[in-house]
């Protein structure tokens, strides 16, 4: 989790197996919700109007942000930092955007080398499942235009 910039870790989970809210919500078994067997615990708390943005995300992110100087693989530009997810309006105008450049990161492309006569293989640089969700303050303009959308999102 990162609220306003600051990583706050959770974990780490025996056999990398985090308490999944959405596990606890249903029953296995038959599909049917069910009562959480896990407590909720608080890990900080903050006023409303101090938090910027939110990033809520599973244990993939750590290798994102370890990937961040990286080249994309098959293109010369690099992953980029965590902060391009809050900080750029195009995750916020274009619903694809955070799939699109979570599966750019992780495709495998295969390229000639025309020099040695050889194909190269660059793997993904994600092997674990990386989620996220992103929530952000929407900028004062928003509300001062009147949109009559939500504050924050």
């Amino acid at each position: 989790m990162i609220v306003n910039g600051d990583q706050i870790h959770l974990g780490s989970f025996p056999d990398n197996a985090p308490p999944y809210l959405a596990y606890e919500l249903f029953d296995v078994h038959n599909g049917t919700p069910s009562a959480l067997s896990q407590e909720f615990w608080m890990q900080r708390v903050w006023p409303t109007t101090a938090v910027q943005s939110i990033v809520l995300g599973t244990d993939g992110l750590e290798t994102f942000l370890r990937a961040a100087t990286r080249p994309i693989p098959g293109k010369p530009t690099t992953v980029g930092p965590l902060q391009q997810f809050w900080q750029e309006e195009r995750y916020f105008t274009n619903p694809d955007a955070v799939r699109r450049t979570l599966a750019l990161v992780n495709r495998e492309v295969v390229q000639p080398n025309w020099e040695v006569q050889r194909l190269d293989r660059h793997a993904g640089l994600l092997p674990d499942d990386t989620t996220l969700v992103v929530i952000r303050r929407r900028p004062a303009w928003h509300e001062e235009a009147g949109d009559g959308r939500l504050g924050a999102r």
